[in-house]
């Protein structure tokens, strides 16, 4: 079924680029301070912010990428305005159901109350996160895919489409085989770790439109984690998330995804919106201004992207 803003299948010849401003109790708490329960001004503040991220999605889409290639990830809190206009200019959408900051996968409606959340916003996706350690808590790895299953059973039903963000956040004792070192654990562990994971979700039958994964240090890797999506055929594709690290990093990440099969695009958020904002909110740029850096970063990005691809184009 295609909904309002709908994007045509995306696959590695047929590229996703989302600029991804979901996050919620993260940006209440990180971005403006916000502690406890937010005042109305508080959360007007939040929206304005989310308006002016999607003015830099909307400016990059004027200036020439194509709108059946343009997505933005976006939560319904603080941006059904932005979900509301993207429907309008034909960008595509994903909102998320999960539950804001929580370890443990919980929908944000309730158990049983994400369709009719899903149905008021007619998002292209639905977007879930869960973190998912295969040697992790066997217990709460069931109860997580159980969630996933109702979601899958109910997006199917109702002829949508849906996108898992894939988390594989280290076991104490994994972080100490590394020394406690994040960084070795993303190099030496987290690839293979992201595989078992994969395995494990799709041996119970998840079969997610789009996996949001996180960025690795080989192709090879992703082809793995391709493959173990389901990925390297058309059934469905893999987006890279920036987990709001430095351009370098964003930049190699999607320079190694592009030529694998399966891989079709990325969700990049923070590195992309989290200066211009900053200067936005600290009133040293304009809205427009800020939402034209915006617009610039996401422009590059895609570039970076597309030139890494077989054939350089987007």
């Amino acid at each position: 079924m295609d909904q309002p803003g709908s994007t045509s299948l995306v696959s590695s010849d047929s590229p996703l680029w989302t600029l991804a401003f979901d996050h919620r109790n993260s940006f209440r708490r990180t971005f403006f301070g916000i502690t406890g329960t937010p005042t109305a001004e508080q959360d007007e503040r939040c929206r304005r912010a989310k308006g002016v991220i999607f003015g830099g999605a909307l400016m990059a889409v004027t200036d020439g990428i194509q709108v059946g290639r343009a997505a933005v990830l976006v939560d319904e809190e603080y941006g059904a305005d932005v979900i509301r206009r993207a429907r309008e200019h034909g960008i595509a959408t994903a909102v998320p159901v999960e539950a804001s900051g929580r370890a443990e996968l919980a929908f944000d409606h309730g158990d049983d109350l994400f369709g009719p959340a899903i149905e008021r916003v007619q998002p292209t996706y639905a977007k879930v996160l869960v973190r998912y350690n295969p040697d992790g808590d066997a217990e709460l790895n069931t109860r997580q895919r159980l969630r996933l299953a109702s979601l899958q059973h109910w997006v199917v039903e109702h002829g949508r489409q849906w996108m898992l963000e894939l988390l594989v956040p280290p076991t104490p004792t994994q972080l100490g085989a590394v020394g406690d070192d994040i960084a070795r654990y993303d190099d030496e562990l987290r690839p293979g770790l992201s595989v078992r994971a994969a395995q494990e979700l799709t041996g119970a039958c998840l079969a997610p439109d789009l996996w949001k994964l996180e960025g690795m240090a080989a192709s090879s890797q992703y082809a793995e984690i391709a493959a173990a999506c389901g990925a390297d055929g058309l059934a469905s594709a893999c987006l890279v998330l920036g987990r709001g690290a430095d351009e370098a990093a964003v930049d190699r990440w999607l320079s190694l995804a592009a030529p694998v099969r399966g891989f079709a695009g990325f969700a990049v958020g923070r590195t992309l919106w989290w200066e211009p904002l900053r200067s936005f909110v600290s009133g040293e740029a304009s809205a427009p201004a800020a939402a034209a850096m915006i617009a610039g970063n996401y422009r590059r990005l895609i570039g970076v992207y597309a030139a890494a691809r077989p054939h350089g184009s987007c």
